[in-house]
């Protein structure tokens, strides 16, 4: 494998995998004057309180996609990205038949990296709410609702009551997409929604689907 003149031969798949995923797919974006793939590890640069949000890393990748391609999604389901980033996983969701593909980021930086990124590629169905999510008031018009354990308990907790909120506005099935589901327990006690799916994710974690139906 080419890669291997880069890296040595004696490397593991996964290590050849992060590498790729960390170095390659975003120098072949910045290429295309796009950046959805470089992850940002210094807190400080997305001005938001580490303490209250996690770093962000992109979780667009083919896990995800296979978590995706078994579900029945149709042109009139709508999805919103929840600690969105820079669009990775949005960018994902837009190949699978979303009427919108949309997306909660509070740091400003990050969030106009990801507007950046779609208007470059002429993407029409996108918005990108650069918003705390405790206060986002749209959520009943979500059908599937995606995180990458974008932040801990203390902030998970009123997110979910906010979710539960709009079900009893626009009472509906609701399916959630929880990637490296570190707050699972808080999803099944405030939702009571069950787990439909378990697949693995590439980073040796775990992708949790829930739904109320």
């Amino acid at each position: 494998m080419w890669i291997h003149k880069f890296i040595g031969p004696k490397f593991s798949r996964t290590t050849i995998r992060n590498f790729w995923v960390t170095r390659c797919l975003p120098f072949l974006e910045r290429c295309r004057g796009l950046d959805f793939s470089s992850p940002e590890t210094n807190p400080a640069m997305t001005g938001v309180d580490p303490t209250l949000s996690f770093v962000s890393w992109p979780s667009g990748n083919y896990c995800l996609r296979r978590v995706f391609d078994k579900m029945d999604i149709t042109e009139m389901d709508n999805i919103l990205d929840i600690g969105c980033g820079k669009g990775s996983a949005m960018k994902l969701m837009l190949d699978f038949p979303f009427k919108r593909v949309d997306g909660i980021e509070i740091s400003p930086y990050l969030g106009k990296i990801a507007e950046a990124n779609f208007r470059k590629l002429g993407v029409k169905n996108v918005c990108v709410y650069i918003s705390d999510a405790i206060q986002f008031n749209a959520y009943n018009q979500y059908s599937h609702i995606y995180f990458f354990n974008p932040f801990p308990a203390i902030i998970m907790i009123p997110v979910l009551k906010k979710i539960m909120e709009s079900m009893a506005q626009n009472p509906r099935k609701l399916v959630i997409i929880y990637s490296n589901p570190l707050c699972h327990n808080e999803v099944l006690m405030i939702t009571g929604f069950k787990v439909i799916m378990d697949m693995p994710d590439m980073f040796g974690k775990r992708i949790f689907v829930y739904t109320n139906s």
